[in-house]
């Protein structure tokens, strides 16, 4: 898990979890975000970053997923040339972007949608485009933000969907 070959291999079968947000907005927002991605086919689970700022209302503090195998599988298969297989090392670094719109205390819902990519100059075509991994999460808030940042690659994770 983790190994040097696997961060660097390239896969289309990711799933995202989210593992907590902390964003503010008044007009102007400002985030980060965390992730873990996960390949069988890699045999890797990352975690990663997305801190940026963009535009948006409201405040938002979420933890972990409300159920710990809310995992979300995303599209990197290069269907409509939307999107492309993709290693850890290649999303490190990558531009980033998340939307989301949610209310919660204690427990909160609402849609997420991120998007990597293109990492210029390897690629004109980005790694994966406007993929919901919202669901249901454990903080409180009321927001509805968006963020353009960048992806960074914080190490590798023992977290990994259950089945």
């Amino acid at each position: 898990m983790g190994s040097a070959s696997a961060i660097q291999k390239k896969a289309d079968d990711w799933q995202v979890v989210c593992t907590g947000i902390g964003a503010l907005g008044i007009i102007i927002s400002a985030g980060i975000a965390r992730f873990v991605f996960f390949s069988k086919s890699a045999d890797v689970a990352a975690r990663f970053q997305l801190a940026g700022t963009g535009k948006g209302l409201g405040g938002n503090a979420t933890g972990a997923p409300l159920d710990d195998d809310d995992w979300s599988s995303i599209d990197c298969s290069g269907w409509q040339g939307l999107s492309q297989p993709f290693s850890v090392l290649d999303l490190h670094g990558t531009g980033g972007f998340l939307a989301t719109m949610g209310v919660g205390a204690a427990v909160g819902w609402g849609p997420m949608y991120i998007s990597a990519g293109p990492k210029l100059p390897e690629t004109n075509k980005p790694f994966f485009s406007v993929q919901n991994v919202g669901g249901f999460s454990l903080g409180v808030g009321a927001s509805a933000l968006s963020l353009n940042g960048s992806w960074k690659y914080l190490g590798v994770s023992g977290h990994r969907p259950l089945a």
